[in-house]
């Protein structure tokens, strides 16, 4: 377990005033616009990442309606790196943002009680232990291998035709940008921006 204060990563919380689901709801939508409106220039658009975030958070939700014990919500910016991988190859790193939500008992979150969603709302598929790794700084890595050999046929060689594709796309304008081609990479950081905050390596 730890602290809910003195945490080293951007934090945010509240302490639950009514035991109702939606009232729950309504005290963590108000926390996560605050870190919403950093991510997204649109109201319309923050508004859209922080319902898809409720729905992930939805089982935070109905424990904390339910159990007396838990006395509010920890909310922290996280870090996610995503390691992508086929045949025992590593494809690509990618790193990325993420709402770390924890439910508070006696000012302390257990790991058990936390559940990560990306900026754009959408759960992260983070393993018993990969949680826990991350858990004490906010920090997660996870490893994905879905690209490949397991899904295997038609469906599973175009996701990895297009992930290779990428990575070479971002390798050459990543070799652009050392020979002094500044604009090189503005494509791709406007395509990844524009979606959840992404950065990539290979």
């Amino acid at each position: 377990m730890r602290s809910t204060t003195g945490a080293k990563p951007q934090m945010l919380g509240f302490i639950i005033e009514n035991r109702d689901p939606d009232a729950i709801r309504g005290q963590l939508r108000e926390q996560l616009s605050n870190f919403f409106s950093v991510f997204y220039k649109k109201e319309s658009e923050a508004n859209a990442a922080i319902d898809k975030t409720l729905s992930s958070l939805s089982g935070l939700i109905d424990k904390a309606a339910s159990d007396s014990s838990v006395d509010g919500f920890d909310i922290r910016l996280s870090q996610v790196a995503t390691q992508y991988s086929a045949g025992g190859s590593s494809l690509a790193s990618i790193l990325g943002i993420g709402i770390e939500a924890g439910l508070s008992r006696d000012g302390k979150v257990a790991v058990e009680d936390t559940k990560v969603a990306d900026v754009a709302g959408n759960a992260v598929p983070l393993t018993e232990k990969e949680l826990s790794v991350g858990f004490k700084d906010a920090r997660y890595t996870r490893t994905d291998s879905t690209l490949g050999g397991a899904t295997g046929g038609a469906s599973g060689n175009e996701r990895l035709q297009k992930a290779m594709d990428q990575l070479r796309e971002t390798q050459d304008a990543l070799d652009r940008f050392r020979k002094g081609d500044t604009g090189a990479l503005k494509p791709l950081l406007e395509r990844l921006m524009g979606n959840s905050g992404f950065s990539v390596s290979a």
